[in-house]
Order: structure tokens, then sequence, then C-alpha cells
């Protein structure tokens, strides 16, 4: 069988506090986006939970979530055992802030879900093991593909905790995503942060306010998009800052007037979120005649060095 395994942003992301586990009660906004990689999966009866795994990526041989994935399934004495075999080809920039390995994890999830090989029990189960982003994908997942509804989800706590918002909303924007060449730490993103005092809110202030906007006017506004990471992440990581400044010097050049920019998770991905009343295929012939400032410094993680998406 062949999915495809979509990536995610937070156009909220609030960190409110360390728990004494050493993990942090989070408030955001979690939606997917139309940047995916491309999984093709067989499945045949075994003995036990085994993984084959073919993926264009080195690094991802190594030390791969789905293999997790399989010692934890082999945990469950009452599941059948089944050899998984996984061909796996990126598209998702890693360590890029758009949760791709998390979305791996989470469709095959969705793949053993829909074929009543584990429950919903289960599956929560098994995704909050994997990590903090994988169950609010799942659960993303879930609706769009299986009760074919577009939502976005709020997550809280240590990200446990999902609320799918459904609404028949209006996006009304296009995302130019930039890739840079760097990578951030996101143990080196909370510790910046530095969130060790106790907060016993379990949602935000300015998740309060997206929703409060969201729920009335059933339409995005990127007025109410925020990220907590950005500030200490382009302090600390000068070089994602000095793409960012480029990326809005070519869209100025270009005649975009308005956009927002968001950091992507806790990076390296820089979103700018523009209105669609600017036509996109002449957004994506004037930048990529300019982008080559970018490409020359070799600031850029992709050979196309950018993407131009939506809200999936």
């Amino acid at each position: 069988m062949y999915l495809r395994s979509y990536g995610k942003i937070n156009l909220v992301l609030e960190v409110l506090s360390k728990r004494e586990d050493n993990y942090h009660n989070i408030s955001s906004i979690f939606s997917l986006v139309n940047i995916y990689d491309n999984v093709y999966i067989n499945l045949k009866r075994n003995s036990k939970w085994e993984l084959v795994l073919d993926v264009n990526n080195v690094e991802l041989m190594k030390s791969n979530i789905l293999f997790r994935l399989i010692d934890e399934l082999n945990k469950y004495k009452e599941l059948e055992g089944f050899l998984l075999e996984v061909k796996l080809l990126k598209r998702i920039p890693i360590g890029g802030g758009l949760g791709g390995g998390s979305a791996n994890a989470a469709t095959i999830l969705f793949y053993l879900f829909i074929k009543n090989i584990i429950n919903l029990k289960i599956a929560k189960e098994l995704a909050l093991k994997l990590g903090a982003d994988v169950f609010p994908i799942f659960i993303l997942y879930l609706f769009k593909f299986l009760y074919k509804k577009n939502i976005l989800v709020l997550n809280l706590g240590r990200q446990d905790i999902v609320v799918p918002l459904v609404n028949n909303y209006i996006n009304p924007y296009h995302i130019l995503f930039i890739f840079p060449n760097i990578s951030v730490s996101t143990k080196r993103a909370f510790e910046l942060l530095n969130k060790d005092q106790k907060n016993l809110n379990l949602i935000g202030p300015k998740t309060k306010d997206f929703l409060i906007y969201f729920r009335e006017k059933k339409i995005l506004d990127y007025n109410f998009f925020y990220n907590e990471f950005e500030k200490v992440v382009l302090l600390e990581y000068s070089n994602i800052d000095l793409v960012k400044n480029i990326v809005e010097e070519i869209l100025r050049d270009i005649g975009i007037k308005e956009y927002r920019f968001l950091l992507s998770g806790s990076g390296s991905t820089l979103l700018f979120f523009i209105p669609k009343k600017y036509s996109k295929n002449k957004i994506i012939n004037d930048f990529n005649k300019r982008y080559i400032k970018l490409s020359q410094k070799e600031l850029f993680s992709l050979k196309e060095g950018f993407i131009f998406g939506e809200i999936f």
C-alpha cells in the first residue's frame, strides 16, 4: 500500500512549564501541510513483529523511529505478529521542525489502525511512547483520511491531550517554506527558553486568543500565529536569522508587502504566510530568480531550496 506521510506545523506554540518528568507542558495548535514523504507498506503474518526498512537516507537507517515502534508492538502479547516491510522516500527535511519522523510513525499507526490490527487505545499508547508530536499527527490523519474532515488540533500538556477543532474554516494563505542547511537541537531550544518555573495554566494566552478568533470568524488570521521558540532560536542560530532577513528582502523586492514569518517548531524551517491575493505562480517565478543569493551561501538543505505549499 502507498501512503503519503504529511508533515505538520504549529500555528501557535507556547511552552508553559517543565514537568517533574523533564517533559514540558505545551499549548499548541497543529495543522497538516502538503509536504510529505512517500511510504510504501507491505505486511506479512509473522511469529513476532519485525521491520524491514528501505529508506533513501543512510542516517535514518541507523536510527529510525520505526524500529522503536516495532519494539513497542512486541510488548503487546495480545497482538498477532507481522513482518512490516516499509520503503520510505524522504522529502521532508530532517530536523526542520515539520515532524517528519513523527509523521512516519503516525502513518504506520494509522495504517495498522485502519487494518484493524490495533485499536485506538493502543494507537494512542504507542504514539505517546514514540514522541510528543506523534499522537496529534495521528489524530489529524484520522480525521483527514478516515472521516474526511479538515481540522486543526488543540494540543495540550505533554501533548497527550488532543482536541480536534472541526470547522469549515477558510485558509487565506499560501506558505513559502524555506529550509536552511542548519540543524537546531530541540533539547537546546527548550534549554534556551528556561521554563523551570511552575505554571498551573493548561492553555496559554496566545492559544486562547487564537481559539476565540477562530471559533467566531471561522478563518485563519496570521496575526494570531505565534511561536515562543522564535526569539531564542534566531538569537542562538544567527545564520537562520540571516536567511530570514534575506528572504524578507527578496519578498519586498518582488512586491510582497503583506506576509507573516513563523518558525516551524523549534526550527530550522522558516515559514512565510502570504495572502492568496498574490499570484502563486508569479511568486514562485520571481522568487526563483532571486534566491540564488541563498544557494551561493550554501544555506539551503534541499536542492530546490524552497517549496511553495499550503495548509492541508
